[in-house]
């Protein structure tokens, strides 16, 4: 049976519509984000939340005293983790609820097109060493190369300056040509700039081009966000862009 989840909720509103709809879990996010909650919030909503929806919290790399004290104060019911958390962490709140907090460890490949699409390109050395389940934040291309045997299109993945700049034009017509191509797989990356707003060092799944407006759409796995940006904008925040025309693959 499938099971919904609406991730994100942080108004009083949005747990009414939530209880109206009998969806199964709602989500607050208690991680650095335009949807995060407090304490004081995420309690009020989850005394209106009917009790047939579980609470899930959204966490990345928190300190387990929170989520301990948000799970025992019966705010959360579940606990989502996305950032780099270890075998160890989770086991010490496993340890500590008496192993009755349900944990879901949220696996970061920024590539999901290609392991759904692609699986039979998963290389031996994939396999071995299970680097599918780890992603490589300052050099993807080596990941994507491991998956797919195949080495992917860059852009200034492994250079020291930390923007396209320099590569501007070379980015905004591999931008056009994702655009005019809806069968790709491509990850954009930012390094160590300080810019408001986007992580260093963080990758992003490139979603969307709108050669019309000249805008990219990116995914942010890790805060579940999409954020949307003009060429020019992205070309000065964003370090590096490499991936695939998925037809290479074949």
């Amino acid at each position: 049976m499938v099971k919904i989840k609406i991730c994100g909720l942080k108004r009083l509103e949005d747990i009414e519509l939530a209880n109206r709809y009998k969806i199964d879990y709602a989500g607050f996010v208690f991680a650095e984000s335009k949807r995060k909650v407090n304490y004081d919030l995420a309690k009020q909503m989850k005394e209106k939340l009917c009790e047939d929806i579980q609470s899930v919290g959204v966490f990345v790399d928190a300190d387990t005293d929170e989520i301990l004290k948000l799970y025992n104060d019966g705010i959360i019911d579940m606990a989502q983790l996305h950032g780099m958390e270890s075998e160890d962490y989770i086991k010490t709140l496993k340890e500590k609820t008496d192993y009755t907090l349900k944990i879901i460890k949220a696996i970061e490949v920024a590539m999901n097109k290609l392991l759904s699409k692609f699986p039979d390109k998963k290389s031996f050395i994939n396999r071995l060493y299970k680097t599918n389940e780890q992603f490589e934040y300052n050099n993807p291309s080596r990941f994507m190369e491991m998956f797919t045997g195949i080495t992917p299109l860059n852009i200034n993945e492994k250079s020291f300056r930390m923007s396209l700049r320099k590569n501007s034009d070379d980015a905004k017509g591999l931008f056009q040509q994702i655009g005019n191509n809806n069968n790709s797989s491509f990850i954009v990356g930012t390094g160590h700039n300080f810019i408001n707003g986007m992580t260093n060092w963080h990758c992003y799944t490139l979603e969307k081009v709108d050669n019309t407006n000249k805008t990219i759409q990116i995914f942010d796995h890790r805060f579940q966000e999409k954020i949307t940006m003009p060429f020019d904008e992205a070309v000065k925040k964003l370090k590096y862009i490499t991936g695939y025309f998925n037809e290479n693959l074949k």
